[in-house]
């Protein structure tokens, strides 16, 4: 029943577990020195506003969950300060827009990328491609009508991507596709591909 992150709690937590309150704000000091804490889970809240660096001290935080909320959009600096997170799971919520920057600190470390049931028409494509290490990325049941040539291609580690449930009618030649079709140079990882409940044309802008 908790309406706001309790204020007392012991700054040297390591995990921190808020699901399934009612909480609606995230301000800067909620998590101000927890310097520690690794894992936090805010999943199943009503919250629909992050002030700017409200995760700035958790350096440390390897794992977010904020799934299941009612953020309308991430803006630069809402996740400012995660510099070592792995796992960043913000479906289901009201997300229509990403800011280029929103990735910034953590594009070298973040393994899993769970952007499914929102209301994304664009995403900051250039960040994306340059999450390095990502193993997983879920960008379905969204509204997106197009995919940049080429967006996917060094994501060498990239052993998931669902698409699943857009409003894709072509996909534009890709590295990654090559891989998923066993072609090419032996990839590093097994790779699946889902493209399902899309409008997809089947023309010859397919015939990879």
């Amino acid at each position: 029943g908790l309406l706001f992150v309790p204020p007392d709690i012991d700054r040297r937590t390591v995990e921190l577990r808020l699901g399934g309150n009612f909480i609606i704000h995230i301000s800067r000091q909620d998590f101000a020195n927890m310097t520690g804490l690794v894992d936090l889970t805010l999943s199943r809240n009503t919250i629909s506003h992050i002030q700017p660096f409200s995760f700035l001290d958790l350096e440390s935080l390897r794992s977010l969950h904020l799934d299941s909320n009612r953020l309308p959009s991430l803006g630069e600096d809402t996740l400012r300060g995660l510099v070592n997170l792995q796992h960043l799971i913000v479906n289901n919520n009201q997300l229509g827009g990403i800011a280029d920057e929103a990735f910034e600190d953590f594009l070298l470390t973040l393994e899993d990328l769970d952007l499914s049931y929102n209301n994304l028409e664009q995403l900051p494509w250039e960040a994306l491609g340059r999450l390095g290490n990502v193993n997983t990325l879920g960008l379905d049941h969204n509204l997106l009508a197009s995919v940049p040539a080429g967006a996917f291609s060094r994501l060498h580690k990239l052993a998931r991507l669902d698409m699943t449930s857009n409003r894709l009618h072509k996909l534009p030649p890709d590295g990654l596709f090559l891989r998923s079709q066993g072609t090419g140079p032996k990839p590093p990882t097994p790779l699946t591909v889902s493209f399902g409940g899309n409008p997809l044309h089947c023309n010859c802008e397919l015939l990879w």
